[in-house]
């Protein structure tokens, strides 16, 4: 059997370090348990929480929850008037047409118009004016005139505001009309000129 220089056997060394060794696991395993919560108790439900992810994991992001359109949910509570008024806001005629067109498939047109005071009555006027002359949206816009107007034809001279409104619609619609009559003249014209019938023009703007 060896012997160091103290006396000690490789063997005695061995033993010891190993018991050693065999304590400080122990000791580690014991604070390891401790640390672990009880299951069932609040720790354990709670445990990971403020975990961050290691290299390697894969993250996968928070689903982001889609935000219903305010005039929407009005259409879906059948608050016609709101929906109109909420798309009117946004300023923009892909919107407002949309919204009116849903409300004439819904048959809503007239009520989401009627009964709107000055305030709420000049934004749509506003909207007419603005795009009746829009090939793409005119239609949709008359329509909207004819009701506003056998709505609110009884309370032209009340408001000086909301007749200002409509006059300036009047005064669109006029040269809608003279634009379309100047442009079937021409037609009227050419066909007499080649001697061939010509395609519609109010049909060609339409389907522009």
């Amino acid at each position: 059997m060896g012997l160091d220089w103290a006396g000690e056997s490789l063997a005695d060394r061995r033993k010891s370090e190993e018991t050693r060794l065999f304590r400080e696991i122990s000791r580690g395993q014991q604070k390891e348990h401790k640390r672990q919560p009880r299951p069932g108790s609040l720790r354990y439900f709670l445990r990971g929480k403020n975990e961050g992810p290691t290299a390697g994991d894969v993250v996968i992001g928070e689903k982001t929850r889609l935000k219903r359109k305010s005039y929407d949910m009005y259409l879906r509570k059948f608050m016609y008037g709101a929906a109109l008024d909420e798309a009117l806001t946004k300023k923009r005629i892909d919107v407002t047409a949309a919204v009116i067109e849903d409300l004439i498939q819904r048959e809503g047109l007239r009520i989401a118009l009627s009964n709107r005071s000055p305030e709420r009555l000049i934004p749509v006027l506003q909207c007419l004016e603005r795009n009746v002359s829009d090939p793409r949206y005119a239609e949709l816009m008359l329509v909207v005139s004819n009701m506003v107007l056998d709505l609110y034809s009884k309370v032209v001279g009340r408001w000086v505001e909301v007749d200002t409104a409509l006059a300036r619609v009047h005064r669109a619609v006029q040269r809608e009309t003279q634009a379309k009559n100047d442009l079937m003249c021409l037609v009227g014209m050419m066909e007499l000129a080649i001697g061939t019938p010509a395609a519609d023009p109010i049909q060609v703007l339409d389907n522009a």
